[in-house]
C-alpha cells in the first residue's frame, strides 16, 4: 500500500534488469475510488473536477461541492411526488450504481420492470438485469451511489424523476449522455517506426487498400486467434501480453467498414488507459480476402477495387 497516494501497487521482478517494475496500480484512476461523488454524483475521469451531478440534479450543499467535498452528493432539481405520479429519465454510458440496496428478477421484461418500480415509491431506478440480452429486471432503492461515466461501453439506467422532468419526451428518446467531448492529446509515431514495423511498407505485409491506406496482417492473425504473432520480441525487452492484445483490438476497431463502428480519438485514448471489455472488431473496411496484391509487369495502369467499392488507381512505370 502506497501511503502517500492511498493506492495499492503491484510490482513484478525483472530478471534481466534485476529491478522491481510497477505492474499495476489500484485504483487506476481517481474515479475508481468508491462513492467518490456521493449520492447521484457522476464521476467523469476526463472532467475537472471529476465529480459532476447527474443531469437534472444539483449539489445538495453547493458550498461544500464547490470546495471539492462531494460527500453530500446531489439532489433532484424537482422533488419526487409519488402520489401524483412520477416518471423516469433514461441515462446512458454509465457504470451502474452500487447494488447493495437492489433487487433482481430474471423473469421480468423491461416493461414489467418499469411497472414494478413505478408502483413502489421507494424504487429509485431500474434497468435490464441481463445487459447483453436486455432481459430481466434490476431495481434500486434509496440513493444511487458510486456512479461513473464511460465514453463507450457503458450501461443504461432509468432513474425516477418528478413527472414534470420526464414529461414531453418518450423515455427512449429522453437520454442523458454526458460523456467527455474534448480533444485529448495523442501520441505521435515517427515515420521510421512505421516503416520498420511494416518492413518498408512491403506488399508481402499488405492485405488490402483504400481511402484509409493499407491494412496489414493484424486482421488475418486476429481472426485466426494468433494476434501475438505480430510481436517481434527483442532480447532484453519484456511486455504485457494483455496490453499488446488490447492495442491490436483497438487498432482494428479504428479501421471498421462502417464509420459508426469506429471509436473517436478521445474514446481511443480512454480505451488505451482502461481495463474494460472492448467490443470485438468486425472485418476491416479495406480487407481483401484474396491476399496480397502482386503487380503485373505487363500492365502500366492497374485498378484495385476495395471492399467498400472505392476504386484506387496505381500507376507503375514501364
Amino acid at each position: 500500500m502506497n501511503q502517500t497516494t492511498y493506492s495499492r501497487q503491484r510490482y513484478t521482478w525483472n530478471k534481466i534488469s534485476q529491478i522491481w517494475v510497477l505492474y499495476a496500480t489500484v485504483p487506476k484512476d481517481y474515479c475508481d475510488t468508491y462513492n467518490l461523488c456521493g449520492a447521484h454524483g457522476n464521476c467523469i475521469s476526463t472532467q475537472s473536477p471529476v465529480c459532476q451531478c447527474l443531469e437534472k440534479f444539483t449539489p445538495k450543499s453547493p458550498e461544500s461541492w464547490n470546495s471539492m467535498d462531494w460527500s453530500q452528493g446531489c439532489v433532484r432539481n424537482k422533488p419526487l411526488d409519488c402520489k401524483k405520479g412520477d416518471g423516469f429519465v433514461k441515462y446512458v454510458g454509465l457504470k451502474l450504481p452500487d447494488a447493495t440496496n437492489s433487487w433482481v428478477s430474471k423473469t421480468m421484461n423491461l416493461k414489467e420492470c418499469r411497472s414494478e418500480c413505478l408502483q413502489n415509491c421507494s424504487c429509485m431506478a431500474y434497468t435490464a438485469a441481463n445487459i447483453k440480452e436486455g432481459s430481466g429486471c434490476a431495481i434500486w432503492f434509496g440513493d444511487l451511489i458510486d456512479i461513473r461515466q464511460f465514453p463507450v461501453a457503458g450501461q443504461e439506467i432509468y432513474i425516477r424523476m418528478n413527472a414534470s422532468e420526464s414529461r414531453g419526451n418518450k423515455e427512449e428518446n429522453n437520454q442523458i449522455d454526458r460523456g467527455p467531448k474534448e480533444d485529448l492529446e495523442l501520441p505521435l509515431f515517427q515515420f521510421t517506426t512505421i516503416a520498420k514495423a511494416t518492413n518498408d511498407f512491403s506488399f508481402n505485409n499488405k492485405i488490402g487498400e483504400g481511402g484509409f491506406g493499407p491494412v496489414y496482417k493484424a486482421w488475418r492473425l486476429w481472426k485466426d486467434g494468433k494476434p501475438l504473432e505480430l510481436i517481434e520480441a527483442l532480447p532484453g525487452e519484456t511486455f504485457n501480453l494483455s496490453e499488446v492484445t488490447r492495442c491490436i483490438n483497438i487498432s482494428l476497431l479504428c479501421v471498421q467498414q462502417h464509420p459508426d463502428d469506429r471509436p473517436s480519438m478521445s474514446t481511443v485514448v480512454w480505451m488505451l488507459g482502461g481495463e474494460n471489455t472492448l467490443p470485438q472488431p468486425k472485418e476491416p473496411g479495406f480487407f481483401k480476402g484474396s491476399g496480397p496484391y502482386e503487380p503485373s509487369s505487363s500492365s502500366s495502369n492497374i485498378e484495385l477495387s476495395s471492399a467498400n467499392e472505392i476504386t484506387t488507381s496505381l500507376m507503375y512505370p514501364r
